[in-house]
């Protein structure tokens, strides 16, 4: 099968010389599910494999997100720990779920914290369908 070669990229940005690779890996952010239409508009046949962050409480979600660039929040999502410790891991199997619906083929995650609770959350949504 041999080894392939991805690239990076971002979401509604032009491709330019990366269209020619055999993936793309795209950076961390919340609310691609225009993702697969980008894809679509630049015409990128291949696999696509988008970025998503499950942070398990809001003071590490402060933390990551204060030092990702580019990594904009949606709009109460800092708030929706107050009333749910999960929210943060609820949102990327709701990320998760947008991506699908959306044509992407996958995921790479990053959980820096509570994985093994973040792993039970993703079976379930797995086994949903």
């Amino acid at each position: 099968m041999g080894m392939k070669a991805g690239v990076a990229a971002q979401v509604g940005r032009p491709l330019g010389w990366r269209a020619d690779a055999e993936f793309l890996v795209t950076q961390l952010a919340f609310g691609r599910s225009s993702a697969g239409y980008w894809r679509e508009a630049r015409g990128f046949r291949q696999p696509v494999y988008c970025g998503v962050i499950g942070l398990p409480n809001a003071d590490l979600a402060r933390r990551y997100l204060g030092n990702i660039p580019g990594l904009d929040l949606p709009a109460g999502y800092l708030d929706a720990f107050e009333a749910d410790g999960e929210a943060g891991l609820k949102a990327a199997i709701q990320e998760l779920s947008d991506l699908k619906r959306s044509g992407i083929d996958g995921a790479h995650l990053v959980v820096p914290a509570e994985w093994r609770r973040f792993s039970d959350l993703l079976t379930a949504w797995k086994d949903e369908g």
